[in-house]
């Protein structure tokens, strides 16, 4: 009785070993998933605050998704149209890049809390997903742009929300 019971116990410990065997090329046990580099939450802050504000500067080359989201907090009620553009500035193998219209979004009037319309492409709306190249040590940049020329003085509140996300 003994023997059987341990040639079953054998026959299972065999079988438990060898079915988890995996080919040479099998795909890896572990997917790969985004990892998130770089987030903010930036609250109620100045127009100044976002001016030439880095996001974050990768470590190595990849491929990277932004996701942001701006808002206006608290209008600055003196200022009748100044509209404002938003832009992400990056270095990928071709050199610098820009957004703004067509690549981001093309929002806001400083005396109107929240107001999107239509950009260089149509719709725009005060969050945007980006997805880009960007070269290892070259800084990723988001800068709140016055399309007014001079530009009119800003006492808007903005908040401004982001995540990036390094692909691969």
């Amino acid at each position: 009785m003994y023997k059987s019971i341990f040639a079953v116990v054998v026959m299972l410990a065999a079988l438990a070993l060898t079915s988890g065997s995996k080919s040479a090329d099998a795909s890896p046990a572990t997917p790969n998933f985004a990892v998130i580099v770089a987030k903010a939450k930036l609250a109620n802050i100045d127009h100044e605050a976002m001016t030439n504000r880095t996001l974050f500067t990768p470590v190595q080359t990849g491929l990277y998704r932004l996701s942001i989201y701006l808002t206006v907090t608290k209008p600055d009620l003196s200022v009748f149209a100044g509209d404002l553009l938003p832009v992400v500035s990056w270095t990928d193998d071709a050199g610098t890049q820009i957004s703004g219209g067509a690549g981001i979004f093309n929002l806001t009037s400083r005396a109107q809390p929240s107001e999107s319309y239509g950009g260089p492409l149509g719709q725009s709306w005060p969050g945007q997903v980006m997805t880009f190249e960007a070269v290892g040590g070259s800084p990723v940049v988001f800068d709140l742009r016055d399309n007014d020329n001079p530009p009119e003085p800003d006492n808007a509140r903005y908040s401004l929300y982001y995540v990036v996300e390094k692909l691969e």
